[in-house]
């Protein structure tokens, strides 16, 4: 097991492991070198607690579990999937809400919730996980050891790292919280719209840590005050209608019950029962 220092120093290797992976993606698809992540250094935070997580929830059970390494692999690989589905889920939420923002977007990608999260990034995820639960960890754990690193220099390299992290992180947010400024001061209430005057305005008239953002997420859509209340007010709509819908079918079936009720007050059988009843 890792000890707490080291812990602190799986977190920034996972996220840029992460930000190595997501590179080769991007170079695939695009063609090009694009810095992911809404971190100006290499290293993605959303991988290295995915790191974390599967290290810290599965490191003794996968280490001590009497099953056999195919089902232990297999079990894992389902648990990790799920549990990094779902920090990813709440990232994308979080981040939206935050700076009204849609960072990325699984809609177009087959057996996608809501378009945060996918069947095949989930999957991916766990891999990843299960990778480092049996190849990857036990890697850096006899790296550690065969240089011999004490717990004072791995506490002086976290340190190092976390210094450099909080002043990325600042500078960062700073960024992001100016493009959400720059979003609102766009009179448009259409998320297409605002997102590509936005990508304009700062592709012409901001440097490149701005640019940056702009490339690293190509599907980032957009939003301002307006979009924002433009589709509070689409589902205020929405749910109105649901309403009325079931209003008038609430409104159809009385309808349809004082029918029937007037043809059984006209059925003779019936008044004849009631004649009886009445003696």
């Amino acid at each position: 097991m890792f000890s707490f220092y080291e812990i602190i120093l799986l977190f920034f290797i996972y996220g840029f492991i992460g930000w190595l992976w997501e590179i080769i993606l991007t170079l695939f698809e695009y063609k090009k070198f694009i810095n992911r992540g809404f971190l100006i250094g290499p290293l993605l935070p959303i991988y290295g607690c995915g790191g974390l997580i599967g290290t810290l929830l599965f490191t003794n059970m996968y280490n001590n579990s009497p099953l056999n390494i195919v089902p232990k692999i297999i079990l894992v690989f389902i648990m990790t999937s799920i549990i990094c589905s779902i920090l990813e889920y709440f990232t994308s939420w979080l981040m939206e809400n935050l700076f009204h923002n849609r960072w990325w977007d699984y809609s177009k990608m087959k057996y996608n919730l809501n378009g945060r999260i996918c069947l095949l990034c989930s999957l991916g995820f766990g891999a990843g996980c299960t990778a480092a639960l049996a190849i990857i960890n036990p890697f850096i754990r006899n790296t550690i050891d065969l240089i011999g690193l004490t717990s004072n220099n791995i506490k002086g390299i976290d340190l190092l790292l976390i210094f450099i992290f909080i002043i990325d992180i600042t500078v960062s947010f700073k960024i992001i919280n100016n493009l959400k400024h720059i979003s609102d001061n766009v009179s448009e209430d259409n998320t297409e719209k605002i997102t590509s005057i936005v990508k304009k305005t700062i592709i012409s008239n901001y440097n490149i840590l701005y640019r940056r953002i702009i490339e690293s997420f190509p599907n980032m859509q957009i939003q301002n005050r307006l979009s924002l209340l433009r589709n509070r007010i689409l589902e205020e709509q929405k749910k109105l209608e649901k309403a009325t819908y079931k209003l008038d079918v609430k409104r159809t079936r009385i309808k349809e019950l004082e029918k029937e009720l007037k043809k059984q007050k006209g059925n003779p059988i019936t008044n004849k029962i009631k004649e009886l009843l009445n003696k």
